[in-house]
């Protein structure tokens, strides 16, 4: 669907407004034609929206919307967005839990099915996302869950890694991925290296957003000296819309040299 091609097109170009007007215009066709398969495109675009944004009540709202009108229609790739979209916001609410249980179901969805739409990109993020904090996190207590949210973690990065050799537009997200895994392992210069690659990848491929993502996570690398981190925010600030991700990057910024 056209209308659907826009939106996504302007928020890979970090243009979320327009992404979010093109989606508004699809959800409108879709009511109008009775499309139910339509309308969860529609809300699917809308809850990346909200979750850029960091309205994440909103977006798990969303995603469950999506979800019950996908029981009635058979979409397996609008399933995985919403699921790993629904994940991410989850575990941003702060309920692991949850965010858990809907990652792993992604997973399972991943797994299942051949890679043929680039619209499952935040499916493959959010359980990447997911994964990776958890495993980092308090969450992985004791050393049955910490081994098990390891495993699920690699097994995330892997499947990102297959994304992006498909459909180049995951390539810096996969990076910044996969840095966060070597991080995990102490390979700290690995790690910042895979990021640097990955704001060279997001510029590149004109993804702000992405490139601002990247350089977010360079900024939290604790072992690098404090002058690079805070080059790394300001650089990440240039780029990122307003949103959950910008306020972070302001906040670890006032908080370098305390």
């Amino acid at each position: 669907m056209s209308l659907e091609t826009l939106a996504s097109a302007a928020a890979m170009q970090g243009h979320f407004d327009r992404a979010v007007a093109r989606s508004q215009d699809m959800l409108e066709v879709a009511n109008k034609g009775g499309n139910r398969l339509w309308e969860a495109w529609a809300l699917n675009s809308l809850s990346e929206a909200t979750h850029v944004r960091g309205d994440d009540e909103a977006t798990v709202k969303r995603c469950k919307q999506v979800l019950n009108i996908l029981a009635e229609e058979s979409d397996k790739t609008e399933v995985i967005r919403a699921i790993g979209i629904q994940a991410a916001a989850l575990l941003r609410l702060d309920t692991p839990r949850e965010a858990l249980e809907a990652a792993s179901e992604t997973a399972s969805h991943i797994a299942s099915r051949e890679l043929t739409s680039f619209a499952t990109f935040e499916g493959f993020a959010g359980v990447c996302e997911v994964m990776l904090t958890l495993a980092k996190g308090k969450y992985a207590r004791g050393r049955v869950m910490k081994t098990s949210l390891g495993k699920d973690a690699k097994k995330a990065c892997r499947a990102m890694r297959k994304y992006a050799r498909i459909f180049p537009i995951g390539r810096p997200r996969w990076l910044v991925a996969k840095a966060r895994m070597l991080a995990l392992r102490g390979r700290h210069t690995a790690a910042v290296n895979a990021l640097e690659r990955a704001v060279v990848d997001a510029e590149y491929s004109c993804m702000p957003y992405e490139q601002g993502l990247a350089l977010l996570e360079l900024g939290r690398c604790t072992w690098l000296p404090e002058k690079k981190r805070e080059e790394a925010f300001v650089r990440a600030l240039g780029l990122l819309p307003k949103g959950f991700a910008r306020r972070q990057a302001k906040q670890l910024l006032k908080g370098l040299g305390r």
